[in-house]
């Protein structure tokens, strides 16, 4: 199970590797993919589920984004005019105000569903993970640290948080969260964890991967 979500009528939705399962209380309703039925999955990998302030389901798999219709009991792959996102979709944030930040085939985008002002960010990183900002926009995590982007104007703002040394030997970032204080926590696939302050800019490492191995049981 790569995600779950429970919706407004109290069924509990969990994405796996081979489909959507809905669970009503008592019994499990699986939805896949299926090539002759344009309304269905767009792929049966389901990485990440999102409940919007309206009561949307949101959708994120290995082949873009959907949204499921409770009406129809079907799915509605994302569309607009400015981009499309057809790669693998692994992260779907909702803002206060129901619009999505969307990570997809190495881009991330921001989908405005009040203006419908959806806009491919530009960035010169692939993205590895996200959170929301507390004071607005979005925390992502690519290259050596993290980015503040800000959707109104498409100001980018980055802290470093990684050596070269650590980049040359393959450290990626995998999970960020913004802390109550504003501070960072960040995760990497094999050099612990850090904390960033963005005032300062200062970084201090909780732990190394090593430390952690010696404490594992």
């Amino acid at each position: 199970v790569y995600s779950a979500v429970q919706d407004w009528n109290g069924f509990m939705w969990f994405g796996t590797e081979s489909g959507l399962s809905r669970f009503d209380g008592s019994t499990f309703k699986t939805y896949i993919h299926d090539i002759e039925r344009p309304e269905s999955l767009p792929d049966n990998k389901v990485n990440v589920l999102t409940l919007t302030k309206d009561g949307i389901i949101w959708v994120g798999t290995s082949h873009g984004l959907c949204s499921y219709d409770p009406v129809k009991d079907s799915f509605k792959s994302f569309y607009c005019s400015e981009f499309s996102i057809s790669g693998e979709v692994t992260e779907v944030l909702a803002d206060k105000q129901g619009n999505l930040w969307v990570l997809g085939g190495g881009n991330i985008y921001f989908i405005d569903r009040v203006s419908g002002q959806n806009r491919k960010m530009p960035l010169q990183f692939s993205p590895t993970g996200a959170t929301l900002c507390r004071r607005g926009g979005v925390w992502v995590l690519g290259g050596d640290g993290v980015h503040l982007l800000d959707p109104q104007n498409g100001e980018v703002n980055s802290y470093p948080v990684l050596s070269g040394d650590e980049i040359m030997k393959g450290v990626i970032m995998c999970r960020v969260a913004e802390c109550s204080d504003g501070s960072l926590l960040i995760t990497t696939n094999n050099a612990g964890a850090r904390l960033l302050f963005p005032l300062s800019g200062e970084v201090q490492n909780l732990f190394s991967a090593d430390a952690e191995a010696k404490c594992s049981l």
